[in-house]
């Protein structure tokens, strides 16, 4: 059974003002599952809530974020949020972790990042306020319901991220969108999508790159364009650096009548434009040839026989025209004589 939010936050106090800790106690991370190149894939997929504590050989801070987080697991230990540690450098390249210590928290396959003071309390705090996912998976069919772009978007501003799921650069992309739906709860939406399942918004917005970020507000879309996507910088375009971006009114999504008369004209487009039709492939009109060549064998002999066999029902009905008119007309001459 899920905790809710009220849950956790009960755990949290309860342990923090009647729970003594023993500091002394040096750090202990053996009993953790790591996160490997191998396995992280495997986990990322499940659909648990799941903390990853990175941490680098040798970091001194990372030692003493170690305890802070074993105190995060005693917490926690109820609530039904897994625990593992990473000092995988393919896992961290994948996801653009870039310092250690580092904290991300997975919710459903989404994950959000830890970026205050690594110490127990506000890890928790942080993991309460953060227990459900805050952003949208949008697709084509419930866009323009969800965020009203083309209409003047009465469901407020919305900061749409489009990338393929499947890549490491979307999963650490959509944990920094994340974060900025919890900064900006209330204020600005947030939402994904991802392109390789969703063709019409890829054609409506005309998106050439595996990823690419759009500001929607008051029917107009505006493109990021600062130079990273960075947390800060999706910050910052959010609460207001969009502005510094060229405003371009929202095309209407298309209508099916719209798209049935343009698949007729890109059908007919050839024949206005006086374009010679497709022709035959070589093999296929060496087949053709061949097939007529079959036909003209086949349909050779068969020619002389229906010939002859007219002539010869002409003449058979030739002669019996003159027998039987010359017998009328003798008969009729013999009378006269009598």
């Amino acid at each position: 059974m899920a905790f809710s939010k009220l849950t956790l936050t009960c755990v949290f106090f309860y342990f923090f003002h009647f729970v003594q800790c023993d500091q002394s106690k040096p750090a202990d991370n053996h009993h953790r599952e790591h996160i490997t190149n191998e396995n992280f894939v495997i986990h990322r997929d499940s659909g648990d809530r799941f903390l990853v504590n990175f941490y680098g050989e040798g970091c001194a801070r990372c030692e003493e974020y170690m305890a802070d987080f074993n105190r995060v697991e005693e917490t926690l230990r109820d609530a039904e949020i897994k625990m593992f540690d990473c000092n995988s450098k393919m896992v961290m390249q994948g996801l653009s972790v870039k310092r250690v210590p580092s904290l991300l928290y997975f919710r459903y396959g989404i994950p959000t990042f830890f970026d205050g003071v690594p110490v127990a309390e506000d890890i928790i705090e942080w993991v309460v306020d953060s227990h459900e996912v805050l952003t949208t998976e949008l697709h084509d069919d419930t866009f323009e319901h969800h965020t009203q772009a083309s209409s003047g978007a009465t469901t407020g501003d919305w900061m749409v991220v489009f990338c393929i799921k499947a890549h490491a650069d979307c999963t650490i992309l959509l944990a920094s969108l994340e974060h900025v739906a919890l900064k900006l709860l209330n204020k600005v939406n947030a939402a994904w999508i991802d392109i390789n399942h969703n063709p019409e918004l890829k054609e409506r917005f005309h998106l050439k790159k595996s990823t690419e970020i759009l500001y929607f507000r008051h029917g107009n879309k505006y493109d990021y364009h600062l130079p990273d996507t960075e947390f800060s910088n999706l910050l910052a375009f959010a609460s207001g650096a969009y502005q510094h971006s060229r405003a371009d009114p929202v095309e209407p999504p298309k209508t099916p009548f719209d798209k049935v008369t343009e698949q007729i004209a890109e059908e007919i487009k050839p024949i206005e434009n006086n374009q010679e039709l497709p022709r035959d492939e070589p093999v296929e009109r060496e087949e053709k040839e061949e097939n007529l060549e079959v036909k003209v064998e086949q349909d050779g002999p068969q020619t002389p026989f229906f010939l002859i066999a007219g002539v010869c029902v002409s003449v058979v009905l030739a002669l019996l025209f003159f027998l039987f008119f010359g017998r009328s007309s003798g008969g009729r001459q013999m009378k006269k004589g009598v």
